[in-house]
């Protein structure tokens, strides 16, 4: 469920929408897609039991990818990304890495974060 939520937090905030349109994927963008766009995915899940053995809650542990042909257009689809994450869902622990890909051309920024499920 959690997957889910994320995926409609990136694809309905006002902000993110008006810098990548609705363009968001699960891991890995189709070919030949329209940048900018986001990719998200789950780097782990934890499941926390009870003494009786029943899971009361799920953390997750995030990953979402900004791509751009630009520096300062992935900066500011991060920045609007880590604006949407205050405070969803418990979200902590955000970072934020600079990347760029030689083969596609594109600037990446990689946010990691937790989520409680």
């Amino acid at each position: 469920m959690t997957e889910s939520q994320v995926y409609q937090l990136l694809k309905t905030n006002t902000a993110i929408k008006a810098l990548i349109n609705e363009r968001v994927y699960p891991m890995v963008a189709p070919q030949n897609v329209v940048k900018p766009y986001l990719t998200y995915q789950v780097i782990s899940k934890i499941n926390l039991q009870c003494l009786g053995g029943q899971i009361y809650q799920g953390d997750y542990r995030m990953q979402i990818d900004c791509f751009s042909l630009t520096y300062s257009n992935v900066k500011a689809i991060s920045e609007a990304v880590k604006n949407a994450l205050v405070g969803f869902m418990d979200s902590n622990n955000i970072s934020i890495m600079d990347d760029y890909e030689n083969e596609t051309a594109l600037f990446r920024q990689i946010i990691d974060f937790k989520l409680k499920g």
